[in-house]
């Protein structure tokens, strides 16, 4: 995969299991979180699938082309999505 991206931008979707199993340098990875009026944030299960489709759905939907963690946030704002960038090489999508 790294080799087949060569300099473009590759962002990790799957399940932490899988990304843990296969890691891919340099990708971006996203993960849900759901936020709780007290502002406690824990792990979204059951609606992670759905909230990455909606993030892969912009990515392929844009004109644009992101090369960074900050262009991907950009990109998922604009979609209507609530991110937060948790570090270069990972973007958090609240739910």
């Amino acid at each position: 995969l790294v080799a087949e991206a060569g300099d473009d931008l590759v962002v990790d979707l799957r399940s932490g299991a899988y990304q843990q199993l296969g890691p891919v340098p340099g990708a971006i990875t996203a993960t849900v979180l759901t936020e709780k009026p007290d502002g406690t944030r824990s792990v979204v299960s059951h609606f992670n699938k759905h909230h990455k489709g909606l993030l892969a759905r912009a990515l392929v939907q844009t004109r644009a082309e992101p090369a960074d963690v900050r262009g991907l946030a950009r990109v998922a704002s604009k979609a209507g999505l609530r991110v937060e960038i948790a570090s270069p090489t990972e973007l958090v999508v609240l739910t």
